[in-house]
């Protein structure tokens, strides 16, 4: 999902919908978030759809899923409203820290050791570099950048 830490924190599991689209329905999620970039209200955040990937290394719709399994199959949506609450966690500041110490375990390991390579500069990366793959991918596979701004 385009989204930040913070905001995918906030994502509560009944903002996550088939999508009726008669021809997308086996294909595509219909998902909003709680805030969104050059929006002033809350109210104003758009739908995004969700797409699978072609790779399941990255594809949000099989990511999606495994979690899901988890999430209902551990009872959690009886004691959250949010997507990602855990263990009666239902306070998105919770949920943020939780979830951004965790991503800060994984981009510790080892066997993910992606570097930026900026003139002569090295920086790892971090989680807004997560959100950007999807366009650089996006891009690198002939995607108009019109599409991919619009994502």
């Amino acid at each position: 999902m385009g989204a930040r830490v913070d905001d995918a924190s906030k994502k509560a599991w009944k903002n996550l919908k088939q999508n009726t689209v008669e021809e997308q329905i086996l294909l595509s999620l219909i998902s909003r978030l709680c805030w969104s970039k050059n929006i002033m209200e809350e109210r104003d955040a758009p739908n995004q759809i969700l797409l699978g990937a072609d790779n399941p290394s990255f594809c949000v719709m099989l990511g999606l899923g495994s979690w899901l399994e988890y999430w209902c199959e551990q009872g959690y949506f009886k004691t959250s409203e949010f997507l990602f609450g855990i263990n009666d966690e239902d306070d998105p500041d919770t949920i943020k820290r939780r979830a951004s110490k965790i991503m800060a375990e994984v981009l510790r390991d080892p066997s993910f050791d992606a570097v930026l390579e900026l003139g002569h500069e090295e920086n790892k990366v971090g989680t807004h570099s997560i959100r950007k793959f999807a366009a650089d991918i996006a891009a690198k596979n002939g995607a108009l950048s019109d599409h991919i701004d619009y994502r």
